[in-house]
């Protein structure tokens, strides 16, 4: 779950954008069904009380935050 946007975001979805972004496909395994017979396939988040208790907001939609962390993280590993 993506707590900063209050949006489900699934492992799939997550994955995909990765791709998309790295124009190459992950070497990963999808399994379609659920891992455990207690896992749901909704999830609910009301992001409203992370605002008014610790001022929380999201700076970034899912593919602008993978973006900004493969940048920082080329950026390190080419300073190292």
């Amino acid at each position: 779950m993506n707590l900063g946007s209050g949006r489900q975001v699934g492992n799939f979805e997550v994955a995909d954008a990765f791709e998309r972004i790295l124009g190459r496909s992950a070497p990963v395994t999808r399994i379609e069904t659920m891992a455990k017979k207690f896992e749901s396939s909704v999830w609910l988040c009301n992001t409203s009380y992370a605002r008014s208790k610790y001022g929380f907001w999201c700076h970034y939609d899912l593919e602008s935050g993978i973006r900004n962390f493969i940048e920082k993280a080329s950026y390190q590993l080419e300073t190292k």
